[in-house]
């Protein structure tokens, strides 16, 4: 290596990136490439400004000259880079981001046999920075790409993952060199407000990428094979405008001066032995193993300010989880509505148990993603010896170890196969919190589903989100029950509708003066979404979700049936929706029913997508009507957005009142009045005489329809009026016939058929009524 000859960095290297593509595939000598760095340095960035572009630099400047360092070196710029690879030994690859996803980083290969770009093109999508450039394109369709700096400019990680593609995950590695780009002063260091773009640009991608290169040589390190090395001194300041001046003093003297220093001679002679003898010290899958980006393990979340025990569920819980047989695992499933506390339940079981558990996993079960990182994660916070273990190696560390606790919170995709990241042993605590109750089977005996809070429980809730100790007056406690009842005791709500009314208070409490419990109600008649949008001010434990975003992650994982049912139910009664009554409907086809008057009042054209959005969701299904109405209350049970109870009648669904008003207010004109023509038409197709035994269910969903606020057409008056009759309400019944017969009077004259009737029924209302 002391021949005297000059050395060829690419008859030494198998694989190499980034600026040094030079040195491999382009086949320069390292003057070439430190002369071709310096030409890029004096025509491109030297502060000159080109007319007429938006960039701090000319993307055309750049490209002439990228060409004429490429002509120089007898390189056809127009060549491809695949071809250039074929004439050299070492392999080469660029990483340049699309424009559009600058998330991502795409790799441009002197290797393969795809031809992906021209030479030029590479090296322009590598240098073209957003914040300096103009996106280049490549390629026949012209897509864009610019370089991928802001802490991706190393790409550290995305070569190990080409490397291994291109060689055996078994054939060792001598060496992987990884030259900085100079270490930044500090985070913190303040920029001038004169500063240009492009400075605070360089700027901050020397500071991102001190961070990233701290992070990898962090998990390489005791890797023989991985030498870092980078100028800790003269660069810090540096500036795109003031490169020119720095550049042959301040920048080449301080190389010099570190590459002096007896630890960066021991490493650069290490290295060139390496290159040169190729003692193999680490494989290549062995060496993508030890660079896998550590993830911080998910924290328990901590017990919220707010929280309040909820006695019944919490007994219950205990009781189950300490009742153990030896020789058994534990599987415990808590679920309910988003929102009601069930991962506050299982933070406080860990806060006041854990010292009953050897360890404590606590995992983030939302996708087969974070369960895996998560456990990946946990298994490598135990020590060293497990620094590289997978999620696999965590679940047989389990099984080998008893007295552990796993907490596997928000399993709510049913298709997620969780039973395969259960550690296959007989001994070990799994609890599981999920909005899809039909978890519940995977334990026999040791399922809660956790519901609304009781009064109590809903009151200090309250209480407390709105930091009042007691109430100051009886009207405050009766205004803050009435509170608490029209959230559903939902503590997610109690928590947010607390602050709200905390934060809007000028002085003391919220039932002491200012915003009051009352104020709140109002508001929430008024414009609900504008409340139950706004999360919680505190995020002391992680749940960011207001009310309906909560609500909206169940809703996207359901069926478009049972969104539109969802819909449907929003504007009948919450509490008494008959599954009789919409089998009916649907039997027959949702038609008027004959006892409804015909006048020439006809149905408008819109009443039409109603009637056949209606009949598409109960009748185009090869199941029996019935099974297929039990089908769209199964997935919406998955997800607690419905209750079924059985009568002697019918089964019954019944809904949470902020599920109800959210389901209600989700869709927007004109589709919420097509929900509304829809649940009026579920009802008045069930008004025929042979269905009269439905009527006294049918009277809560009439009182609901006529309350909403939307038109309803004639024919629907006339046949609430027929069942109010029939259920025996008679003065409402009369007062609607009494306005259906002037109007068809008015229209029609008083010998109009519809006006006979109308008659007649309110002869026999005044015959009931003894008048």
């Amino acid at each position: 290596m002391d021949s005297g000859t000059e050395l060829l960095p690419y008859d030494y290297i198998d694989f190499i990136g980034l600026v040094a593509l030079m040195l491999g595939p382009l086949q320069m000598s390292l003057d070439q490439a430190i002369d071709a760095i310096h030409l890029l340095s004096v025509m491109v960035f030297n502060g000159v400004k080109t007319e007429g572009i938006d960039t701090p630099f000319d993307q055309q400047v750049l490209m002439n000259t990228i060409e004429t360092i490429l002509e120089e070196a007898q390189i056809d710029p127009t060549q491809n880079l695949t071809d250039l690879g074929r004439y050299s030994r070492c392999r080469g690859v660029v990483f340049a981001a699309p424009t559009v996803d600058l998330s991502r980083t795409l790799p441009l290969r002197s290797y393969g046999q795809r031809k992906q770009c021209t030479v030029v093109e590479a090296a322009l999508a590598t240098i073209c920075s957003p914040s300096l450039f103009a996106p280049c394109t490549i390629g026949r369709r012209k897509q864009g790409f610019c370089g991928s700096g802001n802490g991706l400019s190393s790409c550290f990680r995305e070569v190990l993952k080409e490397i291994e593609t291109v060689f055996d995950g078994e054939q060792r590695i001598a060496c992987i060199l990884h030259l900085g780009s100079g270490i930044s002063e500090s985070i913190a260091t303040p920029l001038p407000s004169s500063a240009s773009h492009a400075d605070i640009y360089l700027r901050g991608l020397a500071t991102s990428c001190a961070l990233y290169t701290t992070e990898i040589s962090t998990q390489m390190y005791g890797v023989g094979a991985y030498i870092h090395l980078d100028v800790e001194h003269g660069v810090e300041n540096a500036t795109l405008s003031g490169w020119i001046d720095c550049y042959p003093d301040a920048v080449e003297a301080s190389t010099q001066a570190y590459l002096q220093k007896p630890d960066v001679k021991r490493l650069l002679k290490v290295a060139a032995e390496f290159a040169h003898d190729r003692s193999s010290t680490i494989t290549i899958g062995r060496l993508n193993k030890a660079a896998i980006k550590v993830t911080v393990m998910k924290p328990v979340p901590p017990v919220s300010p707010y929280f309040v025990l909820r006695k019944r569920a919490w007994k219950f819980m205990t009781d189950k989880l300490f009742d153990q047989d030896p020789g058994e695992q534990v599987i415990f499933v808590m679920s309910g509505l988003g929102g009601c506390g069930k991962s506050q339940m299982m933070a406080y079981f860990i806060q006041e148990y854990s010292s009953r558990y050897s360890h404590t996993f606590f995992i983030d079960a939302s996708s087969v993603w974070t369960i895996r990182n998560n456990l990946e994660a946990a298994i490598r916070s135990l020590g060293p010896e497990h620094s590289q273990d997978t999620f696999e190696e965590a679940l047989i560390y389990l099984q080998l170890h008893p007295g552990w606790l796993i907490v596997y919170d928000n399993l709510d995709d049913k298709t997620l196969p969780i039973i395969d990241f259960f550690p296959r042993c007989t001994h070990g605590t799994i609890l599981l919190t999920t909005r899809n109750r039909d978890h519940g089977l995977l334990t026999s005996q040791r399922h809660w589903d956790l519901g609304p809070m009781t009064d109590e429980e809903g009151l200090e809730t309250l209480f407390r989100a709105a930091h009042l100790d007691v109430p100051v007056s009886t009207e405050g406690n009766h205004d803050a029950m009435l509170l608490v009842q029209e959230l559903g005791a939902l503590a997610l709500a109690l928590v947010q509708a607390g602050n709200y009314c905390y934060r809007k208070s000028y002085a003391g409490g919220a039932g002491n003066s200012g915003y009051t419990f009352r104020d709140y109600l109002e508001e929430l008649k008024m414009a609900p979404n504008n409340l139950l949008d706004n999360s919680a001010t505190t995020t002391l434990d992680r749940y960011e979700h207001s009310v309906n975003a909560s609500l909206n992650l169940s809703y996207k994982a359901l069926d478009e049936t049972a969104k539109q049912f969802l819909h449907l139910c929003g504007y009948l009664d919450r509490s008494n929706i008959a599954v009789e009554m919409l089998k009916i409907g649907a039997e027959l086809n949702f038609y008027d029913s004959e006892v409804v008057v015909d006048a020439a009042e006809q149905r408008p054209s819109e009443f039409n997508e109603a009637l056949e959005r209606l009949r598409r969701m109960f009748t185009r299904s090869r199941k029996a009507i019935i099974l297929h109405i039990h089908d769209i209350i199964l997935s919406l049970q998955s997800y607690s957005l419905v209750v079924p109870t059985m009568t002697q009648r019918s089964i019954i669904l019944r809904f949470h009142p902020l599920v109800h008003s959210w389901s209600r207010n989700l869709p927007k004109e004109p589709e919420a009045e097509i929900y509304f023509s829809m649940a009026a038409q579920s009802v008045v197709s069930c008004t025929d005489e042979q269905n009269i035994q439905l009527n006294p269910l049918l009277v809560p969903h009439v009182q609901t329809l006529l309350s909403a606020g939307h038109r309803l057409h004639f024919r629907d008056r006339a046949a609430f009026a027929t069942i109010l009759f029939h259920a025996g309400h008679f003065s409402q019944s009369e007062g609607m016939c009494l306005d259906l017969r002037k109007e068809t009077s008015s229209k029609y004259g008083n010998k109009h058929h519809d006006v006979v009737a109308f008659i007649h029924r309110l002869s026999i209302i005044y015959q009931r009524q003894g008048r």
